[in-house]
């Protein structure tokens, strides 16, 4: 069994074997990719089956559209904020592409900044949502007046993102501290989407029960 280590002595361990700077940044992302994946995946337990739609459906349908659509914005902007320059207007941002200046092997360097490139790549089409639909709202696209459509956006194409950026960070982790992290492997959030079907279900079945009329 693994050695569970509090987010402290996480923090620490990747100091002692990266030293402070990159350390302190590795941290960091790993703890937002940590948290993108945990979102994700209540994401994709809420709507990632048609039998929990279904049910969602049967208890409020307009609100669990507006949430669906929330979620998968925020999980965009999240995606696209990791992937951002180093710096915007001057002023330094939190992600993935900061960490190659911090690395002093030249060979990881080059490993690292070619994962990059790839995440990049993948994430594109978070970045035009983010920058015509969600953070912005372009003109000519809310009009439909001869705009360049939205790039595709879908669930692959999200999964894809992940396991891109997974691989910048265990190639980092693998080479100082001899691990790698599963982000895919989460345990179901406390008090999370799991236990929010699991009361919707009884709910419906007991207001079934109650008012059999009110189902047909």
């Amino acid at each position: 069994m693994g050695q569970y280590l509090t987010p402290s002595e996480t923090r620490q361990k990747y100091i002692e074997h990266m030293g402070e700077p990159l350390g302190k940044l590795f941290y960091k992302l790993w703890s937002e990719l940590g948290l993108l994946c945990v979102k994700w995946n209540e994401y994709l337990e809420l709507f990632g089956e048609r039998s929990k739609v279904d049910l969602l459906n049967q208890a409020a349908p307009a609100f669990f559209r507006m949430v669906q659509d929330i979620f998968w914005y925020d999980i965009l902007m999240h995606i696209a904020r990791l992937t951002d320059p180093p710096r915007s207007r001057e002023k330094p941002n939190l992600t993935i592409r900061c960490l190659p200046e911090l690395i002093t092997e030249p060979d990881l360097a080059d490993s690292v900044k070619e994962a990059i490139k790839e995440a990049e790549e993948k994430a594109k089409f978070c970045r035009d949502w983010r920058n015509r639909r969600i953070a912005h709202r372009d003109l000519h696209l809310a009009l439909s007046e001869s705009a360049q459509p939205l790039e595709i956006a879908t669930r692959d194409k999200v999964q894809d993102v992940l396991s891109a950026l997974s691989l910048v960070l265990n190639r980092v982790e693998e080479r100082y501290v001899g691990t790698t992290t599963n982000f895919s492997w989460s345990i179901p959030a406390l008090g999370g989407a799991h236990k929010l079907l699991n009361v919707l279900r009884y709910g419906i079945e007991a207001q079934q029960q109650r008012w059999p009329r009110a189902s047909e």
